[in-house]
């Protein structure tokens, strides 16, 4: 049911004061009468019913005091509906139509039932409907003369719009279904339209037990967003080019002409890249510098990626040819101190100098590196070894004596 906060019957035109030559002014000056007349309307039953409370008059005859301009200024809201259906303004359909026969209803259950007219509940409910309608349609109004946009609504307005709604849901709801509840109280109203017009407000109560809670956080959230597009911080300022540009032509775009193009084109080409046929062939949206410089970072890209795929191998390259010295240095060392034994021992043994095969060792070694063949086993020497030599020689050692 159109409930007194729900205020989304009527929203900003398509078009904002600052396009009215364009869109046409008709229409615009239309929303501008009708606004400011609805708005007048609720204000002057609004004046009616605080004047009335301001002499003494009781909130049960609020009714009687402002009825018929509520009467009137609710029937105008009628038009809302005309204005959804036409695209006139940017308004769901079927939102605006059950939120304006929401209200419209009361419209025919008061006259249908007097005695709902004459309780404190009804009085209630028609101050919160004027207290909501008067900002919000100030609120439109205030868009269609000025600048537009939440920034250019004036502020004690705005706060207004998107403030009275905490107070004034409680207030308006609890007023209507206390009214629904006097109609369905008045002994005339079991038989109005055929016996189903009870029925239809018992319906009608049985729907705002969900709907109650979903508008008021509608209403909550509707108002963060204002807040927050309304005190929402600049954007920053745009930064500085990077290198040069092309000047702007007539689109607001930086493009270059068509020679413009084929030079970049056949510079990429005799880069070596391979790819002028396809810059040449791009979008007209996109710029021979943008395609340039793509192919820059591309090939920027590749080197970097390949030094750092190339710098592991090297490593591991070094790695090995260090091994590989240190190995053929050990080899020579341990010929060169083979060699030096085998002399001593040769020396020892009163040979006075190593035998062919051995002296020709070392220069087998050095002529075949990789190999790493003995010299070979000293022959018997001829000289003559006496018994006792060769016993000394072939005898246990001695055990040491205590």
């Amino acid at each position: 049911p159109r409930l007194p906060s729900q205020d989304r019957s009527l929203l900003v035109p398509v078009c904002p004061p600052r396009h009215l030559c364009d869109m046409g002014g008709a229409k615009t000056a239309y929303l501008i009468a009708y606004n400011a007349g609805c708005m007048a309307g609720w204000a002057y039953a609004l004046y009616l019913a605080l004047t009335a409370l301001a002499d003494g008059g009781a909130l049960s005859s609020t009714w009687a005091t402002m009825g018929t301009a509520i009467i009137l200024s609710q029937s105008a809201m009628a038009l809302e509906m005309v204005h959804a259906a036409t695209g006139m303004v940017r308004s769901p359909v079927m939102t605006t139509v059950m939120q304006v026969l929401s209200r419209l209803q009361f419209l025919v259950w008061i006259p249908l039932a007097p005695t709902s007219a004459s309780q404190w509940g009804c009085g209630m409910m028609a101050i919160s409907w004027a207290l909501v309608e008067v900002p919000r349609y100030a609120f439109y109004l205030n868009n269609l003369v000025g600048p537009g946009g939440q920034t250019g609504t004036l502020y004690p307005i705005f706060w207004l719009r998107y403030s009275l709604f905490a107070i004034l849901y409680p207030t308006g709801i609890t007023g209507e279904v206390l009214t629904l509840l006097a109609c369905l109280a008045d002994p005339s109203f079991a038989s109005a339209l055929g016996g189903f017009a009870p029925l239809l407000i018992k319906a009608m109560l049985v729907l705002y037990v969900p709907a109650s809670p979903f508008m008021y956080m509608n209403m909550v959230k509707n108002r963060k967003g204002a807040f927050k597009k309304r005190f929402a911080k600049p954007p920053p300022p745009p930064k500085a080019p990077v290198g040069a540009e092309f000047p702007e032509d007539s689109k607001g775009g930086r493009s270059t002409s068509e020679a413009g193009k084929k030079a970049f084109a056949a510079a990429i080409g005799g880069s070596g890249v391979g790819e002028a046929e396809a810059a040449a062939a791009k979008p007209q949206d996109v710029t021979a510098r943008q395609s340039l410089e793509a192919e820059v970072r591309a090939l920027s890209r590749d080197v970097f990626v390949g030094h750092a795929q190339a710098w592991p191998g090297y490593d591991e390259a070094k790695r090995r040819v260090a091994v590989a010295a240190g190995y053929q240095d050990a080899k020579a060392g341990f010929e060169e101190a083979r060699r030096t034994a085998y002399l001593a021992y040769a020396q020892a043994r009163g040979k006075g100098a190593p035998p062919k095969s051995a002296a020709a060792a070392p220069a087998a070694a050095a002529a075949s590196p990789g190999s790493l063949s003995l010299p070979p086993a000293p022959t018997a020497s001829k000289t003559r070894v006496s018994h006792r030599d060769a016993r000394r020689r072939d005898a246990p050692p001695a055990r040491p004596t205590r």
